[in-house]
């Protein structure tokens, strides 16, 4: 008999537009808009753009000329400080640069000269163009004690008794070397949630609504049976949504639209063994959800009062979602409240699922912990459903 319920409801879901619009369609377009949209933001930011500066002060100033150079910065020659001043708080500089009288018997001396740099604290960008004169500057500086070094019949390298080198490992392949590994695991987890609730609200209270609750529980089958398909049926949109988000960037990583850059450089990266450590923490998840949203539906009295309290329920699954996201630049990634945190933990696993570091205490307590819930909210709802007061409309 549960074989025959499972049918019927999966038919019917399949039968709605809704599902496969909500499950299948929207994932699949909103990963390929994110998709574009991130590769469309690095590809940007790895072609940096000039900045404008106001630049006043003196004509012979080495900074005036290394400004004038570097593809870094745009200068925009004004006559004096309240010029530059008017500039930035326009919009029409990032900042400004300050020369003052140049000498260069101030570096035989031993004395400095001061390049002053105005900025509005608002502006985003202003950093970029600081961090660029200080670096012009710690260039003239490095010169100019060298020539002073050499003169004297010193070596230079005692400029730098500690040297710094940088070796970075083997680049990451995939999704590693893109943004959009950033969002894609909150993607995979809400839509499990999202895909399941645009018809969790049809599932019990809908059929409340239109009377066709009491023919199902009438027939020969057991309230647990109906409860049991009808939550088989909700599992297995939840995981479609997740699945759909995934497949997605698969096909995204191989299919290139002409015109537009390449959305995932390298390809996906996601192995087999990798695809198989998501689906172990995403069914558990979408069990989870499933037993939360049809317990919802068997407790409200019509679709409207069901959707509201979905409504609420879908900004605490929110929260931890959206949390993952930040959760690496905190460095509790790998604490221990994070992997027993519900929903958190998943979307923590997923994003090393992609990155191929996933380890197996986190998967065996993120596992456990959504198994767990699941099994708490399929047993309320099989309780919610064997109640009289089910039928209950008003």
């Amino acid at each position: 008999m549960f074989r025959a319920l499972l049918a019927k409801e999966l038919l019917e879901l399949v039968r709605d537009r809704r599902v496969v619009v909500s499950a299948v369609v929207l994932p699949v377009f909103l990963i390929g808009l994110f998709v574009y949209l991130f590769a469309s933001l690095q590809s940007s930011l790895q072609r940096p753009k000039a900045q404008t500066v106001a630049l006043a002060g003196a004509e012979d100033h080495p900074i005036r000329a290394a400004i004038l150079k570097t593809d870094l910065l745009r200068a925009l020659p004004v006559p004096d400080r309240q010029a530059a001043e008017h500039r930035v708080r326009r919009g029409d500089a990032k900042a400004a640069v300050l020369l003052g009288p140049f000498d260069r018997s101030v570096l035989e001396s031993g004395r400095s000269w001061t390049v002053e740099v105005l900025f509005d604290p608002n502006e985003p960008l202003a950093p970029l163009v600081t961090r660029t004169v200080r670096e012009i500057a710690a260039g003239l500086n490095a010169a100019a004690a060298s020539a002073v070094l050499q003169r004297s019949g010193l070596d230079r390298n005692l400029l730098e008794p500690i040297r710094v080198v940088e070796r970075p490992l083997d680049p990451e392949k995939g999704l590693g070397e893109t943004m959009l590994l950033s969002i894609l695991p909150y993607l995979v987890v809400i839509w499990a949630f999202y895909g399941g609730m645009s018809v969790a609200s049809d599932m019990v209270a809908g059929e409340k609504e239109r009377q066709t609750l009491e023919t199902l529980l009438v027939s020969p089958a057991t309230r647990r049976e109906i409860a049991l398909a009808k939550f088989a049926a909700l599992t297995v949109v939840c995981l479609a949504g997740s699945v759909a988000t995934l497949l997605a960037v698969a096909l995204l990583s191989v299919v290139r639209l002409p015109g537009m850059p390449d959305p995932i450089p390298g390809g996906a990266g996601l192995t087999i063994l990798g695809a198989l450590a998501v689906l172990v923490v995403v069914a558990p998840l979408a069990m989870f959800f499933a037993s939360v949203l049809l317990a919802i539906s068997t407790l409200a009295r019509n679709v409207r009062e069901a959707q509201t309290h979905l409504t609420l329920v879908s900004f605490v699954v929110l929260a931890p979602a959206i949390y993952s996201q930040f959760l690496g630049l905190t460095g509790m990634e790998g604490s221990v409240w994070a992997r027993w945190t519900p929903i958190l933990n998943a979307a923590v696993c997923v994003r090393q699922s992609l990155l191929g570091r996933l380890q197996a205490g986190d998967l065996a307590a993120t596992f456990s912990v959504s198994l767990i819930l699941a099994a708490v909210g399929l047993w309320l709802s099989v309780r919610l459903m064997e109640r009289e007061a089910i039928l209950r409309r008003t």
